[in-house]
């Protein structure tokens, strides 16, 4: 059997057809890994369209985004903005919650 016809039949193939965005659900991934393995304290993300590696990268690497497209960095931001609000909200009220017991 070659390798063409052995590849082709495999989960990943499979899991590459069936996934919604294969950049995010593949590539991006292991690219992730092998960053993660490099432990770098910043990296610059040169084309990164919705930031995903901003999204899957830990909290410890800083990350510096660029992208022609301003849209794309715009709908990242919005949500992070909004996430950090929900975040912060949920600090408050869990500090309320306990502290007035």
């Amino acid at each position: 059997m070659s390798f063409k016809d052995t590849y082709w039949s495999t989960e990943e193939v499979e899991r590459l057809y069936k996934a919604e965005n294969p950049e995010q659900a593949i590539i991006q991934p292991i690219i992730a890994k092998q960053v993660v393995e490099l432990n770098p304290a910043h990296i610059l993300d040169y084309g990164c369209g919705d930031a995903y590696m901003a999204k899957i990268l830990p909290d410890n690497i800083n990350i510096d985004l660029y992208d022609r497209n301003q849209q794309s960095l715009e709908k990242y931001f919005k949500h992070l903005i909004s996430q950090t609000v929900k975040d912060c909200m949920m600090k408050v009220i869990f500090k309320m919650i306990f502290t007035t017991a």
